[in-house]
């Protein structure tokens, strides 16, 4: 965009976010956050950006899908080394890089040129809050489950949301949101360091350290903040010339995908194997962070080829899978598990590789229409308020 064209757009996204005129209620702040939201959105939006969004939303669900179909679907949890479930993680553990990779390139897009107090305000309405009412529903549910859960010992229920929200430990998927959001709170200062030239070193060590410091599980530590940084300033990166270094990018697709093909057969060795790396470093972590950022930027120089021309049909279902892409993140770990015990029983006995491919299939379809199923009568009910309850 011409910085002429990008000057009158900012101007018309400025004059479209609410001053604080109006009462600050729960439907204000939530549609003076939907106002900036979309405001940026507009002038930040790329279609093929949209697309990647929902694509690796898809991925995420259908990861989790894989792993509770088999580990939860029979009586012993499948090995790692089995075939089925080393491909299920090998093609798509770690999706999770490409919402990093997203967010840093709509920030040095959109966001790098707004106040930080609006930004962030619109990162906590749009996705802590969301986030902070899953937490709780989910920990709720599961304490009046659980034996010790004792209806009137609201003190300890308050105790073990805090805890919950703090570490993202409500479900097992949801400790991302804690890590984007410390990611958005220090946006301004990794933004500063992608722009610096003499800051260009501390740019490719905070990508490259990944490499060196591994993530850990779905556990809030240091280590898997820094593990998603690198992917969240390499975003940052790609975003302050997202088109300029796509093409820079397409030039070098055959050596990119060297690089994406050598990593996902080494990572399909050591599954195989049952291997990894002693110590603090994770190999497979390693592999996996190369694999991520290569295929993602291979992903998205494909998607902005096939993304030139409109295609109805298409474009509505990625949109709209995109639009609600928290939502869907928000909803799906729990929903996928009773999918899970309606598939399971029909695979057949010695569970073989078709079978069980059909059967991660089953659950992901499943999964993926009940959270809609969820989403849309949230909508219904709620209108926008959905987006404060289930991010969509």
């Amino acid at each position: 965009m011409r910085a002429g064209k990008r000057g009158d757009h900012d101007a018309r996204i400025r004059d479209s976010i609410p001053q604080g005129s109006e009462p600050m209620t729960s439907v204000s702040i939530a549609q003076g956050a939907s106002r900036t939201h979309a405001a940026a959105g507009a002038a930040a939006h790329v279609k093929y950006l949209h697309h990647f969004r929902a694509l690796a939303i898809l991925q995420i669900v259908l990861l989790h899908a894989g792993h509770a179909f088999l580990l939860r679907g029979f009586e012993s949890p499948l090995p790692e080394s089995n075939p089925v479930f080393a491909a299920v993680d090998v093609l798509l553990r770690n999706a999770t890089i490409y919402f990093s990779m997203i967010s840093g390139i709509i920030y040095a897009r959109i966001f790098c040129t707004r106040p930080y107090a609006p930004f962030m305000k619109a990162r906590l309405v749009n996705t802590g809050v969301p986030y902070l009412a899953i937490t709780a529903i989910f920990t709720t549910l599961l304490w009046l489950r659980s034996s010790s859960g004792e209806a009137g010992n609201t003190i300890e229920l308050a105790r073990l949301i805090a805890y919950n929200a703090a570490m993202g430990d409500a479900w097992n998927t949801l400790w991302y949101i804690p890590v984007i959001l410390i990611l958005y709170a220090v946006s301004p200062l990794l933004f500063h360091i992608v722009s610096m030239p003499r800051w260009r070193w501390l740019m490719a060590l905070l990508i490259v350290l990944p490499l060196a410091v591994s993530r850990t599980g779905t556990e809030l530590t240091p280590a898997i903040t820094i593990y998603f940084m690198g992917a969240y300033v390499f975003g940052l990166w790609l975003g302050r010339d997202l088109d300029a270094r796509l093409d820079l990018m397409e030039r070098s697709a055959s050596w990119i995908a060297l690089v994406a093909g050598v990593s996902t057969a080494a990572l399909s060795i050591l599954y195989l194997a049952d291997l990894d790396g002693r110590g603090p470093v994770s190999i497979r972590e390693s592999l996996f962070y190369i694999q991520r950022l290569s295929l993602g930027v291979l992903i998205l120089v494909a998607l902005r080829l096939w993304s030139a021309k409109p295609r109805a049909v298409s474009d509505a279902v990625l949109g709209a899978t995109a639009t609600a892409s928290f939502g869907l993140y928000f909803l799906h770990g729990p929903l996928v598990r009773p999918v899970v015990r309606f598939v399971a029983p029909f695979v057949p006995d010695g569970q073989p590789v078709l079978g069980l491919i059909a059967g991660i299939g089953a659950t992901f379809a499943g999964g993926l229409l009940l959270s809609w199923a969820v989403i849309l009568l949230a909508r219904m009910i709620l209108g926008r308020r959905s987006r404060l309850v289930i991010g969509a």
